[in-house]
């Protein structure tokens, strides 16, 4: 057995084990929030290399020449550790990041690593503190900001959603500060390229509160005079943002074009990160633009789409007179798988087909209904609320399903609402969820800043249909009669809301 320590700084690189490592496989990893512990094991020898992260806090483990062999993994948690994310970092390296709550630290010192095999390793984590003491001014940099389709907030920022790096980190002095000096295009617009005076390490991903693609560049401070890009309406990118986070966290937001989409980070030597950008070819539609990130695949019809199936069922009761259009927006899709449950159940395939179902009783009922996706591709959140915004939608649904680590005993329907005109919406779903489908847990009807609920004016409304980490709940949500009476339930609610106004 041997056992590690890090030792503290802002960023720690550890290399566990200096033998070179054979070709491997992640078997099964788990994280026992009981006794703070991350345990893994793989199939051959594997040689761990570990940073703890601060601003925000994260350990990242890094398994080189190690398979993944499946879809990325995020594992939402609850308390002091926020995420539990598992990916492929880049072809040869396997990657765990768990992600600490905002405003929680760990104290570098007593994090553990101890090597049972050379295949089965546990990682003993301290309890997490929350940080007391305050952090400089930030400092913000914006750089010719195109003045179209800039109707994404970039005031406020959130912890990264999820980590796309395609670079392995590079080894860091922890008392060396990289100063940034640049972030331009290159001459062919294919890639944004961020310089540094010396190493640069960077975490990358989709930013859930805003809708942009953010960068985090870790161990590192803004120059005195940074060069930013030129941007023109023929710019694959709208606006770059530069933000001194802390003394030594400097975030980059970053909002592409319509139509371009925001590939994985790369590591140029030392100094040097890179963004891929791309362009794709599809033909423009007028009620999904502007797409703020990866769009559709070419196969793919425009969104969003009217149903049109034959009728379902009758309300008891004349809807409106006028013409209503609902926006039923099945929650991730694409690269996003969302939860991931029992038995590799995913959240966007399971909440695409609800909301099929929710779509044909309403349209069957007289309502005019848009999806913002009918199959599986990868839509940000802004285009979700932008396609609402602009087909004037009377209504906004989005379906989602929830997850919760290591408590399988957890089941049970919840519907969000922020605006208070949204609150009689979410009540009527709910009450028609849990009367029409018995045996149910009924975990209410709450309010929450959800983006898309956020984001919209008309009454908007987030329904999770049940835990895909549940022992009950996954059982239904996979069985595909069950996903249909969950449709059926959540049409029929807004429907009751629609009669009564």
């Amino acid at each position: 057995m041997k056992i590690h320590w890090l030792v503290p700084g802002t960023v720690i690189t550890m290399l566990v084990l200096s033998a070179p490592a054979a070709a491997a496989r992640l078997k099964s990893w788990r994280f026992d929030a009981s006794q703070n512990r991350l345990e893994i094991n793989t199939i051959g020898d594997v040689q761990p290399q570990a940073q703890l992260v601060f601003n925000p806090t994260r350990l990242v483990i890094d398994l080189p020449g190690t398979e993944l062999g499946q879809n990325p993994i995020t594992q939402p948690m609850r308390g002091a550790i926020r995420a539990i994310r598992v990916a492929q970092f880049n072809s040869q390296t396997t990657r765990l990041v768990l992600e600490l709550s905002p405003g929680y630290t760990l104290d570098p010192k007593k994090v553990k690593f101890v090597g049972v095999t050379a295949s089965n390793w546990s990682v003993q984590l301290p309890q997490p503190k929350l940080k007391t003491q305050a952090f400089a001014p930030r400092e913000v940099y914006n750089f010719n900001v195109v003045k179209r389709n800039t109707n994404t907030t970039t005031s406020q920022l959130a912890p990264i959603n999820t980590t796309v790096n395609n670079s392995r980190l590079t080894q860091l002095d922890a008392s060396s500060i990289s100063t940034i000096q640049s972030v331009k295009l290159n001459p062919t617009g294919t890639q944004l390229v961020i310089r540094g005076d010396r190493n640069l390490v960077a975490d990358g991903g989709w930013d859930r509160t805003t809708g942009l693609y953010r960068i985090v560049l870790n161990n590192a401070k803004l120059g005195k005079n940074v060069e930013g890009p030129k941007l023109n309406a023929d710019s694959p990118l709208l606006r770059i943002r530069l933000q001194q986070q802390d003394p030594r966290t400097v975030v980059v937001l970053v909002q592409p074009a319509s139509r371009v989409s925001i590939g994985r980070l790369n590591q140029i030597g030392d100094r040097f990160i890179s963004v891929n950008l791309r362009r794709s070819s599809m033909a423009r539609n007028p009620l999904s633009q502007p797409i703020f990130g990866l769009t559709p695949p070419p196969k793919s019809q425009p969104i969003p789409r009217k149903i049109t199936n034959k009728p379902i069922s009758r309300p008891s009761s004349p809807l409106p007179r006028r013409r209503v259009t609902i926006m039923i927006d099945p929650g991730h899709g694409g690269r996003d798988s969302g939860a991931v449950g029992i038995g590799r159940l995913l959240e966007k395939d399971i909440v695409l087909s609800v909301s099929r179902t929710v779509a044909s009783v309403l349209s069957q009922n007289g309502v005019q209904v848009l999806l913002t996706r009918d199959s599986d591709y990868f839509v940000t959140l802004p285009a979700r609320v932008q396609m609402s915004r602009k087909a004037n939608t009377n209504l906004f649904v989005s379906i989602h399903a929830n997850a919760v680590a290591n408590r399988p005993h957890v089941s049970g329907i919840e519907t969000f609402f922020y605006s208070p005109q949204s609150k009689g919406l979410a009540q009527a779903v709910q009450n028609n969820i849990i009367g029409r489908i018995g045996n149910l847990r009924n975990r209410g009807v709450k309010r929450a800043r959800f983006y898309v609920l956020r984001k919209n004016t008309m009454p908007a409304i987030l329904v999770e249909t049940g835990f895909v980490t549940g022992t009950e709940d996954s059982a239904r949500l996979r069985n595909p009669e069950y996903q249909k009476q969950m449709g059926e339930a959540i049409a029929n609610g807004i429907l009751e809301y629609l009669r009564q106004r």
